[in-house]
């Protein structure tokens, strides 16, 4: 159970701590966010190197050098809830696009990461924004799943 990410973020994995940073998985395909995650030990280099070995051509496109991983910047995690996957148009007012792209900078604030927690627990409550960015036009979507739907409810009511 290993996150990872591209060489040169490096310094931005080295600052998640076991036990105080919250941890989300953005599918980049889906445009969903699933979590929430906690560092189960500290982040570093090749914790495992055979994390999604051959992705992305074996390793060299994402700042591997080919023999590894192509994610080498890791650090391995626990599940701490199991939310229901969030779309992208339901938090986007809580993270900072880049100029026009659909690229997010990784870092929330504390009180965006609370409200981004919230929104997790209570998708219903989500507002529906509209994307700070250009699409084609086509909308991937996941079908929920009946499981999520009923931890919710006896999570939180």
């Amino acid at each position: 159970m290993v996150f990872g990410l591209a060489r040169h973020k490096l310094d931005l994995i080295s600052q998640v701590e076991p036990g105080g940073t919250a941890i989300f998985l953005f599918d980049q395909t889906f445009r969903y966010l699933h979590g929430v995650y906690d560092a189960a030990s500290l982040p570093g280099l090749d914790l495992d190197p055979n994390y999604l070995r051959g992705a992305r051509g074996g390793g060299s496109a994402a700042g591997g050098d080919g023999n590894g991983s192509p994610f080498p910047a890791q650090v391995r995690f626990s599940r701490v809830h199991d939310f229901p996957p969030l779309e992208e148009i339901k938090f986007c007012h809580l993270v900072s696009y880049n100029n026009g792209t659909n690229i997010f900078r990784h870092r929330l604030a504390q009180q965006d990461t609370l409200a981004l927690l919230h929104l997790l627990a209570c998708p219903e409550e989500a507002p529906t924004n509209t994307l700070p960015y250009t699409t084609n036009g086509y909308q991937r979507s996941i079908p929920e799943n009946p499981k999520f739907r009923e931890q919710r409810r006896a999570a939180y009511g």
